[in-house]
């Protein structure tokens, strides 16, 4: 059985608006939140610093709630959020350069 996680507050150190990158696959259009922010909480006087991603602006200073394990206050619900993975178009082309010539080739000589 798991057991709950402890709340605290944490403060936004930063909050940092993140550009849309250049993206094939999206063609530059923004696809993920787009603000970068920084906190800090602290947990038997020792202080942990993570960073999340936020569809919007949080305000310097501004006190959040975060749950964290009590026994690893590191792991909280803020920094753990499991990233987006990003794939580009050219990633895949480049790849399907090597293999529909190989897959061909598979297919052409087992047919002798």
């Amino acid at each position: 059985m798991k057991l709950p996680w402890d709340q605290t507050e944490a403060t936004v150190l930063q909050s940092r608006y993140q550009f849309a990158r250049l993206n094939t696959l999206t063609l530059g259009i923004q696809t993920q939140k787009k603000f970068c922010v920084t906190y800090t909480f602290s947990v038997d006087g020792t202080d942990y610093t993570g960073t999340f991603q936020s569809p919007t602006a949080i305000l310097q200073n501004e006190r959040i709630p975060v749950r964290y394990n009590p026994a690893d206050p590191a792991e909280n619900n803020l920094s753990n959020q499991p990233p987006v993975p990003e794939i580009s178009l050219v990633f895949i082309g480049i790849a399907l350069l090597f293999l529909i010539p190989l897959l061909w080739l598979i297919l052409h000589h087992g047919h002798r």
